[in-house]
């Protein structure tokens, strides 16, 4: 995440998330509203120079086989930052719209930030400035559904998981590994989204040069996303197999299967909702 300052009033456009009411509040200064904004683009070639720079290009144009689009039911309205201490506005709405992607399991993301409310943008074209944020071609995750209507344990479970991840990006690792965290779900391939993962969570879990990094970290994220021994006995055989699956693809360029990526995605989900509901930045460099 850019911590670049782009002041407030910001607005941004959402995807794979609903309202059922027309205004929901997350905090005084920062609320979710019903708006309707399709997003499309395609890419375009010409084959002249315009007579001027003034002008525009002569046809005839050419399509590229290509095409990309964003249908956002959804806008949040960041008035100002007093909820998120240091962070720019790029990182608060980061984190905002990073806390729905670990409760939902829906292609949630921010195509597109605007300089006013974007149901109004229509009768103000002249003033109206838009600019891509999460517009990437790539969405790396596990999608259960389309897009989800925020229930009211939704928005109490949001709220809650914004304020905990603020406090907790105070500490530079874990500000570092939900940075990597958050960069892997938009890299051309999966096989980059694996190796992204698991350094946010070596990263998360403070494992990054400990020896015997299989079966440490196996250990270690066992304990962290289970409550009990059979499960986490269990669960220390799955993750070990996935971090060997992991080690094939970085040493030898293998391809990694569907269902790797399926369990991988999901445990570093998990792991980081762990850290965000224990309100802590584990550590099992001990």
């Amino acid at each position: 995440m850019s911590n670049e300052s782009v002041p407030p009033p910001i607005y941004a456009c959402l995807t794979g998330v609903a309202i059922a009411e027309e205004k929901v509040l997350l905090s005084e200064d920062c609320l979710i509203s019903k708006i309707f904004v399709d997003t499309f683009s395609t890419t375009m070639m010409v084959f002249a120079p315009p007579i001027s720079p003034a002008k525009h290009h002569p046809g005839p144009l050419v399509a590229v086989d290509e095409y990309k689009s964003f249908n956002a039911r959804a806008q949040i309205e960041l008035k100002n930052l007093n909820d998120f201490e240091h962070l720019s506005a790029e990182v608060a709405l980061t984190i905002i719209v990073s806390m729905m992607r670990l409760r939902i399991s829906a292609p949630i993301r921010i195509p597109v930030l605007g300089n006013m409310p974007f149901n109004v943008m229509k009768d103000s074209s002249g003033t109206a400035r838009a600019k891509p944020f999460e517009s990437f071609p790539s969405h790396i995750g596990v999608f259960k559904e389309e897009c989800h209507t925020l229930s009211p344990n939704d928005i109490d479970w949001i709220k809650q998981a914004i304020a905990t991840v603020v406090k907790l990006c105070r500490a530079d690792r874990f500000f570092r590994a939900f940075t990597v965290y958050e960069q892997a779900q938009w890299v051309p391939t999966t096989e980059i989204a694996i190796q992204l993962l698991w350094t946010a969570m070596e990263t998360l879990l403070n494992l990054s040069a400990v020896s015997n990094k299989a079966k440490s970290l196996s250990a270690a994220l066992a304990d962290h996303v289970t409550d009990d021994r059979p499960s986490r006995d269990k669960a220390y055989q799955d993750i070990k197999r996935l971090y060997e699956n992991r080690g094939k693809v970085v040493h030898s360029a293998r391809n990694v299967v569907d269902n790797d990526v399926f369990n991988t995605v999901n445990l570093a989900r998990v792991a980081f909702c762990r850290a965000v509901a224990s309100q802590e930045v584990p550590d099992f460099s001990s």
